[in-house]
Order: C-alpha cells, then sequence, then structure tokens
C-alpha cells in the first residue's frame, strides 16, 4: 500500500491536524473536501467530491484521518472511510502531554497544550482541543469535541458526540449525557442528560422552568399550521349540510374573498398547488416542445407542470440576495421556442417582477408567478397574485395560508379565466351540463378544503402580522452570529412574508450545512435544507453550472417558521446555532 494519511477535511480544523501528523512523523498525501472545498490545505493538495475516497483506496492508500470539527459529520465520514477499509490514526501533538496510561480510541486528535492525565479513556474520533486538561479516570465517548481550555477534573464522564465548549470547567465525577452541549465558560457541577444544552454559571439546561430541569425537551417543528379561528366551525357546517364535495357555498366565498386579497378579478380554486400550476399553464395553452423559463433553484412542482405538458423547463442562475430568478441571466436563456416564464417567490420574498414583466412584455411572453410561498408579499406596494398573466398559489398544511391540501389560479384576464374553470372541471361546458368541450382535468377543491381556507382568510393580516414579528426575533437573536451567517434581508422595492426564515453559512457547503442541521435536530430543532437547483436533480440533470444556486443552495438552512413559535423557542433555536457554529 502506498504511504501518506488521507486527511478527510480541509478547513482550519484540517490544517490543524494536518501539521499534527506531520509533527508526529506521519506523511500527509492528500485532503479531501466537499464540491467547493480549496484548492490546497496547509501545503498539502486537496481532491473536492467524496467519490476521491474509493478511488485513493483503489490507489492503494490505506490510512485515513477525519479532520473535521463537527462532531457528527466527524462519525459519519468515519463510517465511510472505515467500510471503505481505511486504518485510523490518531494525530497528537508534541506538546501535549499524555500519561502513558492513558486509552486512546482511533483516529483521536489531541492539540498542543492538552494535558491527559493517568487512567483516562479517550473514544475513537474525540478532540482535545489546545489547552484543554483531561485529569484521571475520565471517560470521554466517541466523537466528542473538548473545546480550548476546558478543564474536567478527575472521574468525570463524557457521552458520545457530545460538546463542550470554550473554557468550561467541570467537577470531580459528574457526567454528562450523550449528544449534549455544554456551553463556552459553563462551570458543570450537577450531573448533565443527553441530547440538550446547558449553558451558565452553574450550567443549566436551557428549557428550565421554575427551579425543575427537565431532561426532555419539546421538539420544536419546523412548520405547522395555525387554526385557531373558525375553521372548525366551518367544517363543521360542511359535514352537517352534507355539502362536502366540490359543491358547496364556501369554494365561492374562499374565492371571492382570496381574489380580493390579492387585488384581482379571478380566483380560480384547486386540490393543490401543483395542478394549479400545470391548470394555468394548459389554459395558456403550452404544448409539447415550447420552453419556459424557470429559476433553478425551486420546489420541483414548478419544473414538472411544465413537464407534464410535454415542455422543456430552461433554468436560470438565480439573485444571491433573495434566491429568486436572476433578470439579468433571463434574455441570454430566450430563444423561438420560449413561451413564458415563471418566477418563483422562494420562500416569502417576491421575485423583480418589474424587471421580469419588462423581458416578458419585449419578446411577447406571458409571466406566471409560482407564489405559492408569498401569500401576501408585495412589490412597489401590491400584492403578488395580480402582477403577471396570473399567479398561482399552494395551500397546503405548511403555507401562510392552509386548507391542508389545496391551490388557488389568480388573474386579472376574463377569458383566461373562463379557460381554467373549463379545465379544472374535466373540461365540461360552464352553462350545459354534462358537455364536455374539451380534455379537462378534475382539479376541483373540496367544500370542506375550502371552509377552512374561509377560515383562514378571516385572521390572514393577523397570521402576517405574527411572522413579520417572529423574523424580528430571529434578526436579534441571530444578530451575534452575522460573521458565521447570511440572514435575511428585505429589498427596498419589497415585502416579504417569512413562509420560512431562511439562513445561510458563510462557508462550507452541503457537509458542513447538514451537520448544522444534525447538531440543531439533536437538540429537538427540526430543519430543512433550501431546495436541491433543478439542474442536479436526476430527472433535469444538467452539465451546466449556476454559479450563485451552486454556492448559495448547498449552504441553506430553513429555521423553523410558524406562529406557535415563541420569542423563547426562538432563543432556544439561537442558542443551539451558537453551539453548532462554534
Amino acid at each position: 500500500m502506498k504511504k501518506g494519511v488521507v486527511v478527510i477535511g480541509a478547513g482550519g480544523h484540517a490544517k490543524v491536524c494536518v501539521e499534527l501528523l506531520r509533527a508526529g512523523g506521519e506523511s500527509v498525501a492528500c485532503c479531501v473536501a466537499g464540491r467547493d472545498g480549496p484548492a490546497e490545505c496547509a501545503g498539502v493538495p486537496v481532491l473536492c467530491g467524496d467519490e476521491h475516497i474509493q478511488r485513493l483506496w483503489d490507489d492503494g492508500y490505506d490510512t485515513a484521518f477525519i479532520a473535521l470539527g463537527s462532531n457528527s459529520l466527524r462519525e459519519r465520514l468515519a463510517d465511510t472511510v472505515l467500510k471503505q477499509g481505511f486504518r485510523l490514526v490518531n494525530a497528537t501533538s508534541p506538546a501535549a502531554s499524555v500519561s502513558p496510561s492513558v486509552r486512546l480510541g482511533v483516529g483521536v486528535a489531541i492539540m498542543a497544550g492538552a494535558v491527559v492525565n493517568a487512567e483516562a479513556v479517550i473514544g475513537d474520533l474525540a478532540i482535545i482541543n489546545t489547552g484543554a486538561t483531561i485529569d484521571h479516570d475520565c471517560r470521554i465517548g466517541r466523537a466528542v469535541h473538548i473545546a480550548p481550555q476546558c478543564a474536567l477534573a478527575g472521574c468525570v464522564t463524557v457521552g458520545a458526540g457530545s460538546l463542550l465548549g470554550v473554557g468550561c470547567k467541570v467537577v470531580p465525577e459528574m457526567s454528562i449525557g450523550e449528544n449534549t452541549v455544554v456551553g463556552a465558560g459553563s462551570v458543570v457541577i450537577s450531573n448533565i442528560p443527553s441530547m440538550v444544552t446547558a449553558v451558565g454559571v452553574p450550567a443549566r439546561i436551557l428549557n428550565q422552568k421554575g427551579n425543575q430541569l427537565r431532561t426532555r425537551m419539546k421538539r420544536i417543528s419546523v412548520a405547522q399550521p395555525k387554526l385557531a379561528g373558525n375553521e372548525r366551525k366551518y367544517v363543521l357546517d360542511c359535514l352537517d349540510t352534507s355539502w362536502i364535495s366540490s359543491n358547496g357555498k364556501y369554494i365561492g366565498a374562499f374565492e371571492e374573498s382570496f381574489a380580493k386579497f390579492c387585488g384581482v378579478k379571478h380566483a380560480i380554486a384547486t386540490n393543490n398547488g401543483t395542478t394549479a400550476l400545470h391548470l394555468a399553464l394548459v389554459a395558456l395553452g403550452l404544448q409539447p416542445g415550447d420552453e419556459v423559463l424557470i429559476p433553478t433553484v425551486t420546489y420541483i412542482a414548478t419544473a414538472n407542470a411544465v413537464r407534464y405538458c410535454g415542455a422543456t423547463p430552461v433554468f436560470v442562475d438565480v439573485c444571491a440576495n433573495t434566491m429568486n430568478i436572476d433578470p439579468a441571466a433571463i434574455e441570454e436563456k430566450i430563444t423561438s421556442r420560449t413561451r413564458g416564464i415563471i418566477p418563483v417567490h422562494l420562500y416569502g420574498h417576491p421575485a423583480e417582477m418589474n424587471a421580469v414583466n419588462e423581458i416578458a412584455l419585449r419578446h411577447g411572453l406571458w409571466v406566471v408567478e409560482d407564489a405559492a410561498e408569498a401569500h401576501g408579499a408585495e412589490v412597489g406596494g401590491r400584492r403578488v397574485g395580480g402582477l403577471g398573466t396570473c399567479a398561482t398559489f399552494s395551500f397546503f398544511g405548511n403555507k401562510i395560508v392552509t386548507t391542508g391540501e389545496g391551490g388557488m389560479v389568480t388573474t386579472d384576464d376574463d377569458e383566461l379565466a373562463v379557460k381554467l374553470r373549463l379545465y379544472r372541471g374535466q373540461g365540461m361546458d360552464l352553462t350545459h351540463r354534462y358537455w364536455f368541450q374539451v380534455v379537462g382535468y378534475n382539479y376541483r377543491m373540496t367544500n370542506i378544503q375550502a371552509a377552512i381556507g374561509v377560515a383562514q382568510m378571516e385572521s390572514i393580516d393577523q397570521s402576517l402580522s405574527e411572522r413579520d414579528t417572529l423574523a424580528r426575533w430571529y434578526d436579534d437573536a441571530l444578530s451575534g452570529l452575522r460573521e458565521k451567517l447570511v440572514l435575511p434581508t428585505q429589498q427596498s422595492w419589497a415585502k416579504q412574508v417569512y413562509w420560512m426564515y431562511t439562513v445561510f453559512l458563510r462557508e462550507g457547503g452541503e457537509q458542513e450545512r447538514d451537520a448544522v442541521m444534525r447538531h440543531l435536530d439533536a437538540c429537538g430543532i427540526e430543519t430543512r435544507p433550501v431546495f436541491y437547483p433543478m439542474h442536479v436533480m436526476p430527472p433535469y440533470l444538467e452539465k451546466s453550472t449556476y454559479p450563485v444556486a451552486d454556492l448559495w443552495a448547498q449552504r441553506g438552512i430553513n429555521l423553523p417558521t410558524h406562529q406557535d413559535l415563541t420569542r423563547e423557542d426562538v432563543q432556544r433555536i439561537a442558542e443551539g446555532l451558537v453551539a453548532a457554529l462554534a
């Protein structure tokens, strides 16, 4: 086999580990990083892409070291290289003091100035950082990170996957559970359970209530509906009157209310957001061989609806400040086959509709707003839904307005509205029952769905106000992380509605993003990744590059965003991010 350690990772922690390995007499062959890794790390060449792990093994390398600061990511990559057959080595600084009686696992990093005393046990993949002290008989679990200047007195136990922040102190014989975070500067004088975050002097679990410490925190969901109005009353009215299908008073009432809200003449209800989009494209006459421009960063339904018509979605890069379609990149994608543009108001921030409409007018194209995530968003004081030829909305259970499942098409075009209603109802003539003019679709909304929608519209102003307040809470709570996170910003011409409060890592890629999400998940906080670009999806795979989408989509995280969150919940999420990014 070839000599030389393969280092997995190429960030700041990897630089330190490369130097540790060299100081210990090891030869470092290369580093392996994610898709957007640097060209070199501490003078060592970097290979970008996890597929290189297999290639290096095939080339004869059999020794590796996992140089990643994230505990969960370090453990996952270790499983990958061990299954491949690699042997993990340790990296210990000559300037560390490690007792001969210490038992070390594999893949352990011990930094300069660290002290590990008699009979301590250090688990696989642990990091004992600069100047940390591990006293006699301590038990440090697998993939634990003991940050710089921590001091653990004798007989302390730290469970697998835990992180002890900079300068923590732990008194003798304490036990810290698995996947727990102890904040920087905290002093642990009592046992800390698993899966919690503890901070302070003395350390207290963040979800403290009165004088009682709960070892189980409620899980914070990334989204959930708020059904606090007349939803139950109106649904029971449907049941009591037997109007439960696609006829009934609530359908018309919901359509009328939503049209008024968007400032348009017509709103046509459908059974979900995807069928609303497909219905709009059918009514606009999209045919096989046609092309439609869409942003590459969107939910896949945008592209699928175009493909349902036999047409081709043509992808356009996005703006870094909104992740919406970049008007400056549109015209180069227009061909003789282009029929329209679908700008997506991603995560609640509207696209630059004035610029999009100007381009569409110049080239004779229609514009369909995909407003599935942006109920109430505005451009220049006008609400989305009336800014293009037509617009489509979703009322899925996680949306600002929900009907469980449901959708809507809005328009000011009288002729288009007639076509939309015709195709929605199997193609049946609107004035001649059971006479079918065209091949249509069963895309109708039920009266029960519409009943929920009517109740939701009665409180829409309050819902938007509560989301705006939630965003301000996030802005305040995360203000100290601006060097590591890009927070959402509202453009001067827009009003965003924060369907999802979305942040982006300033550095790193998909692996680092996923490590942060896993840490939050371990803390009982659900998140979502920003949508993968369409051009990397198997049905739409392209070799083309989209610089903004390729860089930023892999760094984005949707944080919990719904109206039942409290300011204390937001603070807990912020604390989790602080620990994950430490």
